[in-house]
């Protein structure tokens, strides 16, 4: 729904919120109604949200040696029994890691 004068937040979430027979989004405050195409990118902006922009993350460093390193170093990721056993494990050394050295620092 386009509406080229701003809409009533309280009128807007009630119509939106509607779900009878189709999703609906009101797009308000246009001042005048856009062309189909901008239309259509408002509509993949609103639902898709083809307007995000995914940023890679930066590698950690490298040189960085966390302590646990060697605990969950080669832990298994299938759905084996056997392999479920082994992240048993993992998890019991981890807690108990913790468990030694909660209250030292770095």
């Amino acid at each position: 729904m386009l509406c080229s004068a701003p809409l009533d937040i309280r009128e807007k979430y009630v119509i939106e919120n509607d779900r009878y027979a189709a999703r609906k989004i009101v797009l308000d405050g246009l001042g005048s109604l856009p062309a189909i195409e901008k239309v259509e990118e408002m509509i993949n902006i609103e639902l898709l949200g083809t307007d995000l922009k995914l940023q890679a993350m930066p590698q950690p460093n490298s040189g960085i040696k966390l302590p646990i390193a060697p605990l969950i170093k080669n832990a298994p990721v299938d759905s084996t029994s056997k392999s479920k056993e082994k992240r048993g494990e993992i998890v019991n050394k981890l807690i108990e890691h913790y468990r030694q050295n909660e209250n030292k620092e770095g």
